[in-house]
């Protein structure tokens, strides 16, 4: 696709996030981490990324958007953390003031619960990133360099700790 903008002239901006916040919100994985307090996610524990939430990524874009000197780019995006399992379980734990741990799932479970949220075939589609990545834990793709892009947008970035204490969490009765 974006050999095709390129090709085409036009101006535009390829803005690459890494993983939203939001995520971690999901019905997926929210009733785990409110009941059990396990962070259940298909990324292996060490992997180190730069994760976003929406409203920065909105506000990178709606920023990308009124500077052309960006244009005809692809740019990598993430927050301006680089965190690994347990670093998210730290931060997201203070934040909900409980204590929390991660675990890595396999993504083709990840992709069988997801199914039913989003549908088989968009499932499928996000258990191959898992997969990919489950192949490749050493991979440094999905980290940046989180001080640079704010700076380069003008546009500050939402730490996950400050992302989670703003979060409407649901209630989630006892099971």
């Amino acid at each position: 696709m974006e050999d095709a903008l390129a090709a085409s002239g036009m101006p535009y901006v390829s803005l690459r996030p890494s993983f939203y916040f939001g995520n971690l919100a999901g019905p997926w994985t929210a009733p785990g981490i409110l009941r059990g307090g396990v962070i259940a996610y298909p990324l292996p524990l060490a992997l180190r990324a730069s994760w976003i939430g929406w409203d920065g990524m909105a506000a990178l874009v709606e920023a990308a958007m009124d500077r052309p000197a960006l244009w005809r780019q692809a740019i990598d995006i993430g927050g301006p953390e680089a965190l690994d399992g347990d670093a998210i379980a730290a931060r997201l734990g203070t934040a909900l003031g409980r204590s929390l741990t991660c675990q890595q799932i396999p993504p083709d479970a990840f992709e069988a619960g997801l199914a039913a949220a989003i549908g088989p075939a968009a499932a499928h589609s996000v258990g191959h990133l898992y997969r990919w990545i489950a192949e490749r834990p050493e991979t440094d793709l999905y980290t940046t360099d989180g001080a640079a892009l704010a700076q380069r947008f003008a546009v500050p970035l939402q730490p996950l700790a400050e992302w989670a204490a703003a979060h409407p969490w649901p209630v989630m009765p006892d099971a």
